[in-house]
């Protein structure tokens, strides 16, 4: 087995064009995970830059078996099916990499956590109001917590009872704020990203994780006009 895989490999170097398209997209790649590490694009932005730098991260495999395919007689190895192949098959992994982090990541998420909807109180809802597809939900622990993830905001019993209306309502601005920046989004894309690439083992992402942080701070401070309920709200569950 091993042998058959050093004979494939030896052969696969032993194409120029090969040996090039494979330099390209890891070069390619590294360039796309720097720029998406970078505060100065918007969380869109540097979303797309992390798939992009997934899929030219897989590119070299994705030639591997092209040319393990390429030694099956009945393969049809022209330079037109290798044009037509590789983009598939990098889009059907990014695809799957898609579903799993944003449509049944979130689902399988609140599952695993016991989440269930909750509609706030009234001066939440009136917080969230032109947001309809921000939903509330909580988690039945008495540890204060509260995050989001896609258009989902999570709030902890323990948060709901130790927090006041105003300080509570802070919170919820504040992960409102991570929302509509798409933070979340992000936070998953970094998330498939670490199982894929070695390069998010090695990187430091706690400049990016503040400038968020302060962002949804802001959000929060803009929307009550202070700064005193979000930072009497984090003074309390520090205490925890």
């Amino acid at each position: 087995m091993i042998a058959h895989i050093s004979t494939y490999i030896a052969d696969f170097l032993s194409q120029p064009l090969y040996v090039v398209l494979t330099l390209t997209a890891l070069i390619l790649a590294f360039a796309s995970f720097t720029l998406a590490r970078r505060d100065t694009f918007s969380a869109g932005k540097r979303l797309l830059l992390l798939y992009v730098h997934l899929a030219l991260l897989i590119t070299p495999f994705a030639l591997l078996s092209y040319s393990v395919g390429c030694s099956v007689p009945a393969y049809d190895c022209s330079a037109k099916s290798l044009i037509y192949s590789v983009p598939i098959l990098l889009s059907g992994i990014v695809a799957v990499a898609s579903v799993i982090g944003f449509a049944a990541g979130p689902k399988l998420y609140a599952r695993a956590l016991g989440a269930k909807r909750w509609n706030g109180t009234r001066a939440i809802r009136q917080t969230l109001h032109g947001h309809p597809r921000v939903t509330l939900h909580t988690i039945d622990t008495g540890k204060p917590q509260a995050f989001s993830h896609g258009n989902h905001i999570y709030l902890s019993i323990g948060m709901i009872e130790t927090l006041t209306p105003k300080e509570l309502e802070a919170v919820v601005l504040h992960e409102l704020g991570h929302v509509t920046h798409r933070s979340s989004w992000l936070k998953a894309g970094r998330l498939v990203t670490r199982f894929v690439s070695p390069l998010a083992h090695f990187s430091d992402w706690n400049a990016t994780l503040n400038a968020e942080e302060h962002y949804a701070d802001r959000y929060a401070v803009s929307a009550q006009g202070t700064t005193k309920y979000i930072e009497r709200a984090r003074a309390k569950v520090s205490e925890f």
